[in-house]
């Protein structure tokens, strides 16, 4: 790339080359695209706003999303234009691996695996409430284990426990009330 490349084209489905690289999993291109980061805008949003780093988040490419922070430097705390960070679609998508991802990174940076499970979307929700929505019970299950209190309440108050009873997911609530017993009494 010694002359001016636009790497921050995007195609029809509004995917730039980061992009699509992330969403396919094209950790090799990814890799070498990493050689030319200062070209390469990382926190360019595609459709809904959505950075390769949320895509990682989605489709749980999980070395894509470590190659993205570390030789990108992308930020996990950059909200699409929906009000999602990765870390929710990773929740709301049950991609374990890629949310195992965010938290060694929060916590190479001085933050808790308490305090990322705790973060806010614009909606009011917490991952636990995202990983809820998805009705995946691994994800509710690393929500969990991270830290994330079933108390905790969206901005229209509702618990994700009150998700969960609303959608009929009863193995969903006996997880939550078997990990966290003392949560179920506030």
């Amino acid at each position: 790339m010694l002359n001016p490349v636009a790497t921050n084209i995007l195609n029809e489905k509004k995917l730039a080359p980061v992009h699509l690289a992330t969403e396919q999993n094209k950790v090799n291109a990814l890799q070498v695209m990493g050689k030319y980061r200062e070209v390469i805008d990382i926190q360019q949003g595609g459709e809904h706003g959505r950075t390769a780093l949320h895509l990682a988040a989605i489709y749980d490419n999980e070395e894509c999303a470590r190659i993205l922070i570390s030789e990108f430097g992308a930020c996990p705390r950059k909200p699409c234009n929906n009000g999602y960070y990765p870390i929710h679609e990773a929740a709301k998508n049950a991609s374990s691996k890629t949310m195992e991802v965010f938290f060694q990174w929060g916590e190479s940076k001085g933050c808790t695996r308490e305090e990322m499970i705790s973060f806010y979307d614009s909606e009011g929700n917490v991952p636990l409430h995202s990983a809820v929505h998805g009705g995946d019970i691994k994800a509710v299950e690393l929500c969990l284990k991270s830290g994330a209190k079933i108390s905790t309440q969206q901005h229209d108050l509702s618990t994700p426990v009150h998700l969960a009873a609303a959608q009929g997911a009863i193995e969903i609530v006996k997880l939550m009330f078997r990990m966290q017993p003392l949560e179920k009494r506030i």
